[in-house]
């Protein structure tokens, strides 16, 4: 079998007389070597051509059937073949992310003239532009998957993206995390947040570790006072819909977590329970004052539907500012429950259940018999952590038969 980049040449007998054809091995298929290849009068006219045909070959811009160019391309790729791949959230994700960040630069290149090279200085456009490296290597991925379907069209032999090398962080490259609260200032934010409209979101977010979606998608039939248990089975962002004609869409939705450990029951602890209560109270007031029954979901609007994330936050992050309080962002919360967890000697597979992340799969492969057992003990853990010495409660909040000895 000959090699990807091969080159042969051989004579052929044709009407005019003697002619040579020379070919180029571009892949392998079902039926064997695919080629391209040239018939010229002489040897060396044919290899001449050949050659040039392999430089296009190694440059990743072999010339391909047709004119199509790379917008129309990555309309054609998301809407019929990632479609059926990824959940509608990431594809609006893939979708607008693509249509800002490449299509104003090479949607209009045809696919068969891109090359390492104008993606190395499209990238660089984009970085004198102020965006971030995670920015920007985002955008190369996008256009690595595009260009790996053009692959498969055999419209291209070779993918330029991923030639071009990506940005690659440095020390010096700044950053939007922030560092985790520590414990001492975990409990001067929720002492700040009592009875306020964010009472027992940034419970939810702090002692559990609930993403913001996860923490607003929470209804009504999620939280069993009974059992002491509260449900995570669902997420509410605002998803970009981006159409085929570019006309993007914002909507508001409520999505499965985006892995299968998302997916959790975790207990109420005293001071869970607690701020669930309070802000019960909060909502039974407010839907009095709107004028509507007492909606399903856990934070509501004045019509009574759920909360837009990103309203939700920009609120959220003014009220912390107003408390003197040191600035994170909402997903630092969840970066501080762990950190918490951890520096007080929770297990790690705890604390990985507890946030419904999937790594340690192997460890959790122990568990397997008390899949739940982990998350229940993490919440459990965590609510002792912050539990108000005055204790708010008489009450067990989780059964003897849902424990581990």
């Amino acid at each position: 079998m000959s090699a990807v980049g091969g080159i042969t040449c051989y004579k052929v007998q044709q009407k005019r007389g003697v002619a040579y054809r020379a070919a180029l091995t571009i892949g392998h298929g079902s039926k064997g070597a695919r080629r391209k290849t040239v018939t010229r009068n002489t040897k060396e006219e044919a290899l001449r051509a050949i050659y040039a045909l392999k430089a296009d070959f190694d440059r990743g811009i072999l010339k391909s059937r047709g004119k199509t160019v790379v917008h129309d391309l990555a309309m054609t790729y998301f809407f019929e073949v990632a479609k059926e791949r990824v959940t509608e959230k990431t594809l609006s994700g893939y979708v607008y992310n693509f249509e800002r960040y490449v299509s104003p630069y090479l949607g209009g290149q045809r696919i068969d003239h891109l090359g390492p090279q104008e993606v190395t200085l499209w990238m660089s456009q984009l970085r004198r532009k102020g965006l971030s490296k995670t920015t920007i290597n985002g955008a190369r991925r996008s256009l690595v998957g595009v260009l790996n379907y053009a692959m498969d069209q055999e419209l291209i032999f070779s993918n330029p993206a991923k030639r071009a090398p990506a940005l690659r962080r440095t020390k010096e490259d700044e950053t939007n995390v922030k560092d985790p609260l520590d414990h001492s200032e975990a409990l001067e934010h929720l002492a700040a947040s009592r009875g306020t409209e964010f009472d027992l979101f940034i419970h939810l977010i702090l002692i559990l570790g609930l993403r913001r979606g996860e923490a607003l998608a929470l209804r009504a039939q999620d939280i069993d006072f009974e059992n002491g248990l509260i449900s995570i089975d669902g997420s509410l962002s605002e998803v970009p819909v981006t159409q085929r004609s570019g006309h993007v869409l914002i909507e508001l939705k409520r999505t499965s977590p985006k892995t299968k450990s998302g997916v959790r029951t975790l207990a109420l602890s005293t001071p869970i329970t607690a701020a669930l209560l309070r802000h019960r109270d909060q909502s039974e007031a407010k839907a009095r004052e709107y004028g509507i029954a007492l909606p399903e979901y856990i934070f509501f609007s004045r019509k009574g539907s759920p909360v837009y994330p990103s309203n939700f936050s920009a609120r959220f992050r003014k009220w912390v500012k107003t408390q003197d309080l040191r600035e994170i962002r909402i997903h630092d919360y969840r970066h501080s429950a762990a950190t918490i967890a951890i520096n007080h000697g929770i297990e790690g597979i705890r604390v990985q259940d507890g946030l419904g992340h999937s790594r340690l799969e192997t460890t959790k492969n122990i568990y397997a018999a008390k899949v739940k057992q982990p998350a229940l003990l993490f919440a459990r853990e965590m609510g002792a952590l912050f539990v108000n010495e005055n204790k708010e409660f008489g009450m067990t909040l989780i059964s003897n038969d849902q424990m581990i000895d």
